[in-house]
């Protein structure tokens, strides 16, 4: 606000001036105010991206909770997507916005290893130069009055059925050497468990996954 009424004050300082000096100020001066939209964007960026965190971490909801999954979900795509914004589009298809109990930072945990894993498929198809066709994500939640389901389906590189067979099992990883534990489905499976629910894995290789879980209310 202090630069535009600065600009206005030194627009009636130049009232008289050539054009060639009114273009000047004015050419630079939209670099300014440019740069600050920039950084107010960023911030509001960061204030985003630190309200997010604070929300998946719930770090003082270590007993369970009454949530909304879609809200749940909604934070932990906004805080993966900012990684994939050129790559990966992310559609959400939620059905239903019925609250569920749970241990609410133990399932943003969960829906965060599979979104990851999802984009990281995502990329591998692309690094291929045959690939073509854009990375997308889609997200779904629905219920049957029982349970919730939620839906990841990745049109990402897709896992050989060997691979679908060991997912779940610790330190079980297809990524190079130094590139994860092996341990984020294994953990998840474990949550999902303890949540009396049930996680299941349909892929193809070449096309993408889909991996659904259930959580009965």
């Amino acid at each position: 606000m202090d630069l535009y009424n600065f600009k206005e004050e030194l627009m009636e300082l130049l009232d008289n001036a050539d054009d060639d000096v009114l273009n000047f100020f004015e050419q630079y001066f939209n670099k300014f105010s440019k740069s600050i939209i920039n950084i107010l964007d960023g911030s509001n960026q960061v204030t985003t991206i630190v309200n997010d965190l604070r929300l998946f971490s719930r770090l003082d909801e270590a007993i369970k909770k009454e949530i909304d999954v879609s809200e749940a979900l909604e934070t932990t795509i906004r805080l993966v997507k900012t990684q994939y914004t050129k790559q990966i589009k992310f559609i959400k298809n939620f059905q239903t916005n019925k609250k569920i109990v749970c241990y609410p930072s133990q399932l943003n945990q969960v829906f965060l290893n599979i979104i990851v894993n999802a984009c990281h498929a995502i990329v591998e198809k692309q690094n291929d130069l045959v690939y073509e066709n854009n990375g997308l994500i889609v997200i779904s939640v629905f219920d049957n009055n029982k349970e919730i389901i939620i839906e990841f389906c990745d049109n990402g590189c897709g896992m050989t059925k060997d691979t679908i067979s060991r997912i779940f099992e610790p330190f079980f990883t297809t990524k190079p050497m130094g590139q994860g534990t092996g341990l984020g489905m294994s953990i998840s499976y474990g949550i999902i468990e303890k949540h009396n629910g049930s996680i299941d894995v349909e892929s193809k290789v070449g096309e993408g996954s889909t991996i659904t879980i259930h959580i009965p209310y």
